[in-house]
């Protein structure tokens, strides 16, 4: 499995510039696609418009891995004419400009004009050591706060790193937190009100392999509100965390409970100060893992996954829909003869839901980035690949007037390595490719009734007491290249 990690593109858009590595491996915790995209109002229409602007195409990199692995826009700032009038903004992690060794990443952020030039970027991080971001949220102060990790605290393990930055993107503050010495990654993180913040990752306090979901309620200048853990006998990992209607938080990831191997969809529904109001488990005889969810209009969920239910390392999209109380209201996969993995679902204003990842089973090259909108009950409204000779893969999309903004990672196209690409398509999927190169297939996955358990869970919930420590990452200029075409 490939591995992307997951942030925001704000301002017109908000995109995670992210590093892109290819070893088959099963899952975000070792050498996977990771994603941990958030966007404050998951079900927020993006109001830039895209009409005639179909089909647009950027590549943004240099000749070491970068990556776009997400995407978000908050309303407004486009006129009648498809025009986008605001700039792009993108953040990740990268080790083009390390500030040590080649294998040392930092993580950066690059403002981008309407029309493609650079207005500003800047990375961060500390010489000699791996300082990674996996989300980042547009704030509204304004400026971004991003999450990931950090191994500065000396040591060969990681902390959670949460960096806060301007409009202009110099450092407001940054923090590091670290559970009683292990290892601690977090995958997502949400501005839940003005200047205060919600983290969700893991923590492995024993250094056993065997990770807890880790969730820290921030307070403006990163202090911690509250902070908490929760875990079952084995192995369970948080990869996204949205804000719901009555005030508290929806947690998605992976459990393996009985240490068999084989990990379940876990979804934990929180009240506002982090106990627990449900949390159920979803699972086949198989491996499946949770990558995205979302609350839906109707006050349920929608949650993206994958499947290997007959154990042949072949996985296939797992879309489950949700009651608000974590019942089933329906589940469906997708897929073909081939590995095909979704990153994230969001509802669409009519009702219905659209699906980005990646796909073996159909397109041009090794894989392409897959998109699939679905009806309101998960049937397939239309399905689309896009793509060149080699790797290319999706990992966020958000609808926009007349269609939807895709971002993800490129092996086919760009100037070295994994660059990031964005694409526009319109309502329907289609793009104008004519001048891209890129190559657009509707593909024919079938959508067939899935019949994963449900069972209610009971994990083990701690008061955890992280150590919060300042962090030095320096602040300079960055040198992207940035490639436009239309």
């Amino acid at each position: 499995m490939i591995r992307i990690f997951k942030s925001v593109f704000i301002i017109s858009f908000i995109i995670l510039l992210t590093f892109f590595c290819l070893p088959s491996c099963k899952g975000r915790g070792g050498s996977s696609l990771d994603t941990a995209i958030n966007a404050a109002g998951s079900n927020e229409q993006l109001e830039a418009a895209v009409g005639a602007f179909a089909g647009f195409f950027m590549i943004l990199g240099q000749v070491f891995d970068d990556e776009f692995s997400s995407v978000y826009a908050p309303p407004g700032n486009a006129n009648d004419d498809f025009d986008v009038q605001a700039d792009l903004t993108g953040s990740g992690n990268t080790n083009s400009h390390s500030s040590g060794s080649s294998a040392d990443y930092d993580t950066e952020v690059i403002s981008i004009k309407s029309n493609g030039t650079v207005n500003w970027q800047k990375k961060y991080g500390t010489s000699g050591f791996n300082d990674w971001s996996n989300s980042i949220q547009h704030t509204e102060n304004p400026g971004f706060i991003l999450a990931g990790r950090t191994n500065s605290g000396g040591g060969v393990n990681t902390d959670i790193w949460v960096l806060k930055l301007n409009e202009s993107g110099a450092i407001s503050w940054q923090k590091r937190y670290d559970n009683n010495g292990g290892n601690d990654e977090a995958f997502s993180v949400l501005e839940v009100s003005a200047g205060s913040y919600i983290v969700a990752g893991v923590t492995d306090p024993n250094n056993d392999f065997l990770r807890e979901i880790w969730v820290l309620k921030l307070k403006s200048d990163g202090t911690i509100d509250w902070q908490k853990s929760y875990g079952t006998a084995g192995d369970d990992v948080a990869y996204e965390i949205q804000k719901t209607s009555d005030g508290g938080y929806i947690v998605a990831g992976y459990s393996d409970h009985d240490i068999d191997g084989k990990y379940d969809v876990w979804i934990i529904k929180l009240k506002n100060d982090g106990s627990v109001d449900w949390e159920k488990r979803y699972g086949t005889a198989g491996d499946d893992r949770a990558e995205s969810i979302s609350q839906t209009s109707d006050g349920g969920y929608i949650v993206a996954g994958y499947t290997d239910p007959d154990l042949d390392s072949k996985y296939e999209f797992w879309i489950l829909k949700l009651k608000g109380d974590g019942t089933l209201d329906w589940q469906k996969t997708y897929g073909g003869s081939e590995n095909d993995l979704p990153r994230e679902v969001r509802q669409t204003t009519e009702g219905g839901y659209i699906v980005i990842g990646y796909t073996g089973s159909f397109g041009a090259g090794s894989l392409d980035m897959w998109i699939i909108k679905l009806t309101s009950t998960g049937t397939v409204s239309w399905q689309r690949s896009y793509g060149g000779s080699s790797v290319d893969v999706g990992s966020s999309i958000r609808e926009v007037s007349g269609g939807f903004v895709a971002v993800g990672g490129t092996k086919s196209f760009g100037i070295g390595g994994i660059d990031s690409w964005l694409v526009i398509v319109n309502k329907n999927g289609k793009t104008n490719t004519s001048n891209t190169g890129v190559t657009e297939t509707a593909t024919l996955a079938t959508a067939s009734e899935a019949t994963g358990s449900v069972t209610n869970t009971s994990a083990a919930i701690s008061n955890t007491t992280a150590s919060v420590n300042d962090t030095n990452a320096t602040e300079s200029d960055a040198n992207f290249t940035v490639s436009l075409k239309q």
